[in-house]
């Protein structure tokens, strides 16, 4: 048990180190981005919004604010046989086997 203790305070302590370090990063890509733009070099300036846009969408993902790679939806249903069903029709319009001529009716 104490082990399992250990190991979980070590996990904590390194995703805190990593939550630090994306900190760090984006107040140092927020700083330089006001510098530039002060200069009036815009297209630093933009470079810098990028990188910010950027460690925002990382800290997102590592709070789960965000999910990248794909939609998730979730379906709650009682019958089993009209899950299947879906399923099927699911399955029918990745393939492109379906038939939406009942739907201009």
């Amino acid at each position: 048990m104490l082990l399992v203790k250990a190991k979980a305070a070590e996990t904590v302590a390194h995703a805190d180190k990593l939550i630090d370090q994306v900190q760090d990063l984006l107040e140092r890509a927020t700083r330089l981005a006001d510098q530039a733009e002060k200069s009036k070099n815009l297209t630093a300036a933009l470079t810098g919004v990028r990188e910010i846009r950027g460690v925002l969408e990382l800290i997102g993902r590592i709070n789960g604010e965000l999910q990248i790679g794909g939609t998730k939806v979730e379906i709650a249903v009682g019958s089993e046989k009209w899950k299947d069903g879906f399923r099927d029709y699911l399955d029918m319009a990745v393939a492109g086997d379906y038939d939406d001529e009942d739907e201009e009716a």
